[in-house]
């Protein structure tokens, strides 16, 4: 198991985060027999398997173990669930954005965001954006957020702004695939989706109203609502929430997951150190000066 992407809520009296399942990586995998379509390699290579998840909240004072506390499982689209649970193959698993990203540099994801009264939270299963009411049996699937993902409520609960995967053209493969969790080899298909483009999108919490701002993903709300800052060309850009023109935020290259402190004054991202796309530093950037 693994916890990610701890959220405190609007009181700062719980904490909202996710679980990130134990993920079964298929090891090791080869090309097709001769005479089968070659491919580039990394599609055949292993690949970190993204099934599921348990979104939970936490309170911040409390003890006991956090298995009694209010949760919902999420599940991601992509991995077959007849390979996650052991069985017979031949497996299907499909390399959309949230597998790609997460393969490639281990991309956080999956952060959670509160509504400001503390009632609800929006997270993306990795196809689309869901709202749940805490404490619910269930999640609402919230219209037109297809390809959605870092959904982030606005500081007045009137928006939500995201990143939007336009899904562009696929292709499939088979890859003869062993795994840690049983013997033998099976054929395994891989679907590789590609990303026509990533958009930033601004809409009501029930998905109307929607409007796209421009190029841009990891979005986070200025305090006072009127601005959103998100990463494009590997710098934080501010948009104007109603539309406009765009200021580049300095000193920001390969940020990611930007967010503003309360006070609207820091600008905190994560970066990648080079060479190590997968190791992170923070880094805080006056907004001031």
């Amino acid at each position: 198991y693994t916890l990610v992407t701890p959220v405190p809520s609007p009181a700062g009296d719980r904490v909202a985060f996710l679980d990130l399942h134990t993920v079964d990586e298929v090891a090791p995998c080869s090309a097709p027999p001769l005479g089968a379509p070659q491919v580039a390699n990394y599609i055949c290579a292993n690949q970190p398997l993204l099934g599921a998840a348990t979104l939970r909240v936490r309170n911040v004072a409390a003890t006991g173990p956090y298995s009694a506390d209010p949760s919902i499982a999420v599940t991601f689209p992509g991995t077959d669930p007849t390979f996650r649970g052991g069985g017979p193959g031949p497996y299907v698993q499909q390399i959309n954005a949230l597998q790609a990203l997460h393969r490639e540099e281990q991309a956080l994801l999956f952060r959670p965001s509160w509504s400001p009264d503390g009632q609800r939270i929006v997270v993306s299963n990795g196809t689309r954006l869901l709202s749940w009411q805490v404490g619910s049996a269930s999640f609402d699937t919230i219209p037109n957020t297809l390809g959605g993902l870092s959904p982030s409520w606005s500081p007045d609960g009137q928006w939500i702004a995201f990143t939007e995967y336009v899904r562009g053209d696929s292709a499939s493969y088979t890859c003869s695939c062993t795994s840690p969790t049983r013997a033998g080899s099976a054929l395994h298909t891989r679907t590789l989706v590609s990303v026509s483009a990533t958009r930033l999108v601004v809409m009501r919490p029930d998905g109307t109203d929607r409007t796209v701002l421009g190029e841009g993903e990891d979005a986070t709300w200025s305090p006072d609502g009127q601005f959103i800052y998100a990463v494009q060309n590997d710098l934080v850009v501010r948009f104007p929430r109603s539309g406009g023109g765009t200021v580049t935020i300095p000193n920001t290259q390969r940020a990611r997951s930007p967010s503003i402190s309360p006070d609207g004054r820091w600008l905190a991202f994560s970066r990648a150190k080079l060479q190590e796309t997968r190791d992170h530093d923070i880094w805080l950037v006056s907004l001031t000066q």
